[in-house]
């Protein structure tokens, strides 16, 4: 079986898992079914199969679970950085420094200063 014809065979399966991710908004669940089926084909020579449906319908649930918590993250990311820019903050984030933090040494307290 190739990946067109496994893809068809759990294609309600995906369905559903696109519906229970996206809780109601049916434009979402149409866009992450396709985004689901993109990466069940990309990711396909990647698969180990053992021949079973079961064991293709889990892979497309673990599938599902990465592109809705993907995709719900960059929503949150946009919906943030619009509503810095409706409050006016044109500025950019400061990005931190590169590379590990400095190590400065502490000078060592006396025992015998007073």
């Amino acid at each position: 079986m190739n990946a067109q014809e496994l893809l068809l065979a759990v294609l309600p399966n995906v369905r559903a898992h696109a519906r229970r991710w996206a809780r109601g908004d049916r434009d979402f669940a149409d866009d992450l079914a396709q985004s689901i089926a993109e990466r069940f084909l990309a990711f396909w020579p990647r698969f180990r199969w053992d021949g079973t449906l079961r064991h293709a319908g889990g892979w497309v649930a673990g599938i599902a679970r990465s592109v809705a918590f993907n995709e719900r993250r960059m929503f949150a990311t946009h919906r943030r950085h619009l509503a810095r820019l409706a409050a006016g903050e044109t500025t950019g984030y400061k990005s931190p420094p590169k590379g590990r933090p400095k190590w400065t040494r502490k000078p060592t307290p006396s025992l015998f200063a007073n």
